[in-house]
């Protein structure tokens, strides 16, 4: 028995020598591929980047341009004169406000009289036979 025993012993030594080799060149392979997809990965950042950021200008100039819209609107509408476009969105919404706040109201201009009804705290209740 005991000489099974060691013979087991000596075949487990080298599978667990097999186990590890193909780990290691598991891990290996796994660098590798690591490595290559990141490097592909910065060579088309700057192109990515790139179109990025031209959309971004785009945008900026659709914005840009319906901000000024807005604008030359609120002041048509306010009946002020020429319009004249913020240098940013706050600066635009807080004239805009201030305006508005400084303007004739043209609401509650009217009065109505209306009569006033009094509460019976004692309502009576008949009942029909």
């Amino acid at each position: 028995m005991l000489s099974t025993s060691k013979r087991g012993a000596r075949l487990a030594k080298p599978m667990i020598e097999y186990v590890q080799a193909f780990a290691l060149f598991a891990l290996l392979a796994f660098a590798v591929y690591v490595e290559k997809s990141t490097r592909s990965t910065l060579e088309e950042m700057p192109e990515k980047t790139e179109a990025v950021t031209v959309k971004i200008e785009r945008m900026t100039e659709v914005l840009d341009d319906i901000a000024n819209l807005l604008n030359e609107g609120l002041h048509a509408i306010a009946g002020s004169g020429p319009a004249q476009t913020a240098s940013n969105p706050m600066e635009m919404i807080l004239s805009t406000l201030m305006s508005s706040m400084t303007s004739k109201a043209n609401h509650g201009t009217e009065t109505h009289q209306r009569e006033i009804h009094e509460i019976d705290p004692n309502p009576t209740l008949e009942a029909e036979d």
